[in-house]
């Protein structure tokens, strides 16, 4: 009986870290198919809305705000360094795990005040989100995507948070490298997310 036992295939003993398909991945993916449909809800919206008022001559065009281009600047940045941050976790190196996510973090915060500035400059050129003419849901549009793309970076932030202190616990290592593989994969699907919108924002000003 004991011989048999050895011989038995051991179940449900594989490391949580290894599974392929860990909750925590399942998760976040369910979070970002989420996402991906709403913003091509919106879109379509956009297309439709914008074919419709250019048809009735009732579609604002307006001037992007330089700020919004440096957010695309500091995101593709802070993407570089998330990826720094992950490669430094799995040679081992914590140190530099704990800097590139502090530098991701920064950026992100940076991104926010950029839009924050950004919005400013909208008003100043009279765009705002409430309509007081049919021609100004334009501008309705772009704070609409651009605040519900806000909302994910603010979320992406306290997952960032929530893995540096990991980091500093030592919660997360070479060999426990979950937590870490998911903050950058979706600090890099905000960033993707970002240059679409922003690629798609320029196009149907």
């Amino acid at each position: 009986m004991e011989t048999l036992n050895k011989t038995m295939p051991i179940i449900n003993e594989q490391p949580i870290e290894t599974r392929k398909f860990h909750p925590v991945k399942f998760v976040v993916w369910l979070m970002m198919v989420g996402s991906g449909m709403l913003f091509m809800a919106f879109t379509s919206a956009l297309i439709v809305s914008k074919s419709d008022g250019v048809k009735n001559e009732a579609w604002l065009e307006y001037d992007i705000p330089m700020m919004f281009t440096v957010s695309t600047v500091i995101v593709i940045i802070t993407s570089i360094f998330m990826h720094l941050a992950f490669n430094r976790l799995k040679s081992g190196n914590k140190t530099g795990a704990v800097l590139f996510t502090t530098l991701t973090m920064l950026g992100g915060f940076g991104f926010i005040i950029s839009q924050l500035m950004g919005y400013s400059a909208l008003v100043e050129a009279g765009i705002y989100f409430s309509n007081q003419e049919a021609k100004d849901i334009a501008g309705s549009f772009f704070y609409v995507i651009t605040g519900a793309h806000l909302v994910h970076i603010l979320l992406g932030l306290a997952i960032l948070l929530y893995t540096f202190i990991q980091l500093i616990r030592n919660k997360i290592n070479s060999s426990r490298t979950i937590m870490m593989y998911v903050a950058t994969f979706y600090w890099h699907f905000l960033g993707f997310l970002w240059i679409y919108l922003f690629l798609l924002l320029n196009l149907t000003r």
